[in-house]
């Protein structure tokens, strides 16, 4: 008989724990749920703020910024058009001013 107790006591507390547990779990998982909303929310917003930023400064460009580029790369062509008119037009002056090697 006390045997029968003591399996009816022990099979009561593995349910009371059995129950505990799955409450916890389930409140575990609510706040992971909760801060994946709440930091979602953080990233949208941080996302377009920087989205606003990044166009306020675009309207505040004199020149757009594709203008910009092209006007670089016109720029570096001309250079290297230069550049390579210069070493053609005078290909031994090179090598006069090149350190040499055993110097």
């Amino acid at each position: 008989m006390a045997r029968e107790q003591h399996g009816a006591n022990e099979q009561h507390r593995d349910q009371h724990w059995d129950g505990g547990r799955f409450m916890v779990l389930v409140a575990g998982t609510a706040m992971v749920g909760a801060a994946a909303v709440i930091g979602l929310t953080g990233l949208a917003l941080g996302g377009a703020a920087a989205v606003s930023g990044v166009r306020r400064r675009l309207h505040r460009m004199e020149v757009p910024p594709r203008e910009l580029a092209h006007r670089k790369w016109e720029h570096a062509r001309h250079a290297v058009a230069s550049g390579a008119r210069a070493w053609h037009a005078h290909p031994d002056s090179a090598a006069a001013h090149a350190t040499p090697v055993n110097a």
